[in-house]
């Protein structure tokens, strides 16, 4: 029905902000993941009755984006907020996107401790090292790689829930001798941490692969 969209948008936006009380200045408390997990619930039920009544409804995003919500399970999330794909990702001058200023992005490349993550640093041959973040990747759950070249990785990472998705770049710095990363939602305004967190927990899945003499066959 047309009369939950507004409601659901509202709840969307409360369920954002939220989930921004728990950026590093807002240590996370349990009162604050109940409220979270509360308004979660809530826009779950409202989402579902929107729905249910209305197919084609469609849900603005915090950030003026429209998510089209699904209910079909789609790599095993409930919902599907997948929003649009970037048409900015990629390589340019040798750097992949700069984060925006929301705290739901990290990259190798940022100059600020809130968006920054190490690179990986590139140890023999470059080729083999892509192999295995790419091995990595397709280890992981609700994990796609949608591009992969001798120097450049993207995958997209669907949350288990709600189904928004994240995009994550990689690519070899020649330069450097690193490997380049890029971690970003696409929807939202704080992620709770869950960039940073899959970047390091790729990382140590890099190096244990690179530790047992990975090769792709």
């Amino acid at each position: 029905m047309v009369l939950f969209r507004p409601l659901v948008a509202r709840v969307l936006f409360i369920g954002d902000w939220f989930k921004s009380l728990q950026e590093p200045h807002c240590p996370a408390g349990k009162e604050s993941e109940f409220s979270l997990w509360l308004v979660t619930s809530v826009f779950a039920v409202l989402l579902a009755l929107s729905v249910l009544f209305d197919p084609s409804a469609a849900i603005a995003s915090p950030l003026g984006g429209i998510a089209h919500p699904s209910l079909a399970v789609a790599g095993g999330s409930m919902f599907h907020f997948s929003g649009d794909r970037p048409t900015t990702l990629g390589i340019v001058a040798n750097h992949l996107q700069a984060c925006p200023d929301s705290p739901n992005c990290v990259s190798s490349q940022s100059l600020d401790d809130e968006h920054r993550v190490e690179p990986i640093q590139l140890k023999g041959n470059s080729r083999r090292a892509m192999q295995a973040l790419k091995h990595a990747i397709d280890d992981s759950e609700r994990a796609e790689v949608l591009k992969s070249e001798d120097n450049y990785l993207y995958a997209e990472f669907t949350s288990k829930l709600m189904g928004f998705v994240d995009d994550v770049e990689f690519f070899v710095n020649e330069d450097e001798r690193t490997i380049e990363i890029r971690s970003a939602s696409r929807m939202g305004e704080s992620d709770l941490g869950v960039n940073r967190k899959r970047v390091e927990a790729l990382r140590q899945q890099f190096w244990t692969l690179l530790d047992s003499e990975y090769t792709e066959s």
